[in-house]
């Protein structure tokens, strides 16, 4: 229950931030600039946390990553940041609506579909069928029918 109470208090984070950087942030930044701020901050908060905590495990841990981990880092950090430009570049030209539904049900059925079809993962017919609402309502949401 706990975790769930978290996954919720997650989302609505996500869904207030995505308000903020719609009817505010986007009116005055472009896209990659509020990318390159939020990271820059996250980045500030996590060096802090290091520093502070004196943990250098992290840094050791880069600092010895094989080539093939480094390069399956590199490449999340590239989806992940290329996702994040792309969701401020389409909120920044259409409804908040077309926006959220679409991307954020994508993050949520692609992983699922992606993990049966690549790494084998079970999938119980109420999660199939979770998937094909989300695939329907985004059809719904985008599309007048």
């Amino acid at each position: 229950m706990y975790y769930f109470i978290l996954s919720l208090l997650a989302g609505l984070s996500w869904g207030i931030s995505t308000l903020i950087e719609k009817h505010y942030l986007l009116n005055y930044f472009k896209p990659k600039d509020i990318l390159f701020l939020r990271s820059v901050f996250v980045s500030f908060i996590f060096l802090f946390i290091i520093i502070k905590n004196q943990n250098y495990s992290l840094i050791n841990k880069i600092m010895k990553i094989k080539k093939d981990m480094g390069m399956k880092l590199l490449l999340n950090m590239s989806i992940s940041s290329l996702g994040s430009f792309i969701f401020f570049l389409v909120l920044s030209k259409t409804k908040i609506i077309n926006t959220v539904g679409t991307i954020y049900s994508l993050g949520i059925a692609s992983p699922i579909i992606l993990s049966y079809l690549f790494y084998n993962d079970i999938v119980s017919k109420y999660q199939i069928l979770g998937v094909t609402f989300i695939i329907l309502g985004i059809y719904l949401v985008n599309f007048k029918v």
